[in-house]
């Protein structure tokens, strides 16, 4: 069997293409060097432009002289790509270990018990040694077991989740169970508790004394119930710049959902400031979180979950620069999901106002020059309480375009709520995902995003004859394979 180099793959054959759901052109033969040029520099390679962006300004980033070592690193490959030199494989080989800090505490779901890890970094992350410290308002220092996690690998840009209830899937080698990991304080609810995530040092040790080797550290408290022995090592976090500062606490409340990592300010020090609290489905309500942002160009960040979504706020006179008020949120809906419905919840007084959607993680400001950027407008008023606005978008949109069916695939969007009197409208809205039962066949390395990361998984399942090769689905690996998946890349999932 021969190993297949990318720049191989490039000047293979000619490639069908169609409009991309981000921000990469489309992949044709015509534009191959165009398309390599355009992968993130600076980042290792595989990485999302937003997510290298991520690691490199998140807590625990990388020294100086090791962003450099990584921005050369990235144009050798890319010079490589395009000269037709070594794989993918042997160019990524040597670069697997992943920055400790790049892996993150992402969610805590108290309602399902679940504790997600996210790896921020452009390695993947072997977990192997890896123990958790945590305290509760009563309890202070309950470690895991020193091999707990050992044999787990958390890949780039890929989650791994924590199940306190014990009912991890079986089999499923990024979820485990916390009687797997051994000791936690508990229970995972909202009151008191700080989790720390540390790593082994060059001996395959963990020194829960050393304050170099936490990964990672998050807190939350309901506030005025007291801290008891919650913040037990949080002053180690503070000294390595993982925690803004003793008495921070993440502000959660009886009734809380979750807490989830939405914001990457650029500094290195976490904060409560950079959780979303969602409660009774409520990801945002302006009266508890504060103003939604009224800039297109850097619209509020959400973090939606599966299932309902409630955004609640207030806008007024959007057509006054001075004084009024629109609302700009974004997100983004993961691969194997869809944004299947809108439901317009609440709308008053009942006075008429729009609600649009764009692509991508910057808005407009509605108006005749930028009526052609959106992909659906709707008018709303009180009548519209109760509606699917996602249908409205298909039959009655008033901007230029419409959808074609009332679903949004897998992809960043952002919304503009206005309401052009003179009052304040306030207006409730419930973004609802779910999941699509079809695979998305050029996620090649199963990260829920489509980007350069899954050409070198593609790579790396054709040398190793993976079932991931398979791309055009005839149940063989062979080169055609390499047609469908820039194919399949093209058009993308939903």
């Amino acid at each position: 069997m021969f190993r297949i180099t990318t720049a191989a793959m490039i000047a293979a054959a000619a490639y069908s293409s169609s409009a991309l759901p981000h921000s990469l052109p489309a992949f044709t033969s015509s534009n191959s060097n165009t398309w390599i040029q355009s992968l993130p520099a600076g980042n290792v390679v595989g990485q999302s432009t937003h997510e290298s962006d991520v690691a490199a300004s998140h807590k625990g980033d990388k020294q100086t002289d090791d962003a450099n070592e990584t921005a050369a690193g990235t144009r050798a490959w890319r010079e490589d790509l395009a000269a037709g030199g070594a794989t993918s494989a042997e160019l990524l080989r040597g670069s697997q270990n992943a920055d400790p800090r790049g892996v993150q505490v992402r969610s805590v779901n108290f309602d399902t018990g679940v504790i997600e890890l996210f790896n921020f970094d452009g390695a993947d992350a072997d977990l192997s040694g890896w123990r958790f410290c945590s305290h509760d308002f009563d309890q202070a220092r309950r470690y895991t077991a020193p091999g707990g996690l050992d044999g787990s690998v958390i890949e780039s840009d890929t989650s791994f989740f924590i199940h306190f209830n014990n009912d991890a899937p079986a089999a499923d080698p990024d979820r485990v169970n916390r009687t797997d990991l051994g000791n936690f304080a508990g229970p995972l609810d909202q009151d008191a508790y700080a989790l720390q995530l540390f790593f082994p040092d060059t001996n395959g040790n963990v020194s829960f004394g050393s304050s170099a080797l936490i990964a990672d550290h998050i807190q939350w408290n309901i506030d005025g119930s007291g801290v008891g022995s919650a913040e037990t090592r949080t002053a180690q976090a503070v000294g390595q710049s993982l925690w803004s500062a003793n008495g921070d606490f993440i502000a959660t409340e009886i009734d809380s959902d979750a807490v989830v990592l939405t914001e990457f300010s650029g500094d290195i020090v976490g904060s409560p400031e950079e959780y979303a609290v969602l409660r009774n489905n409520t990801v945002h309500n302006e009266a508890a979180d504060g103003d939604l942002s009224d800039d297109a160009s850097a619209p509020t960040n959400l973090a939606l979950i599966l299932g309902s979504n409630i955004v609640e706020g207030e806008v007024n006179l959007s057509n006054d620069t001075v004084n009024g008020d629109r609302d700009f949120v974004t997100f983004s809906v993961p691969v194997g999901q869809v944004l299947s419905g809108l439901t317009l919840l609440d709308w008053n007084p009942d006075n008429i106002g729009f609600i649009a959607v764009n692509a991508g993680d910057t808005g407009f400001v509605p108006s005749g020059a930028t009526n052609a950027e959106f992909l659906a407008g709707a008018l709303v008023a009180t009548g519209n309480v109760g509606d699917n606005i996602l249908n409205t978008f298909v039959s009655q949109s008033v901007t230029q375009n419409a959808l074609t069916e009332a679903v949004l695939p897998a992809g960043d969007y952002t919304f503009v709520i206005q309401q052009t009197s003179n009052l304040i409208q306030d207006y409730a809205l419930d973004f609802i995902l779910t999941e699509t039962n079809e695979p998305c066949l050029p996620d090649t390395n199963g990260d829920g995003l489509l980007n350069p990361a899954d050409f070198n998984a593609w790579i790396a399942a054709f040398n190793a004859q993976a079932p991931q090769c398979d791309q055009n689905s005839d149940g063989l690996c062979t080169p055609a394979d390499f047609n469908a998946w820039i194919a399949n890349f093209n058009a993308g999932c939903g």
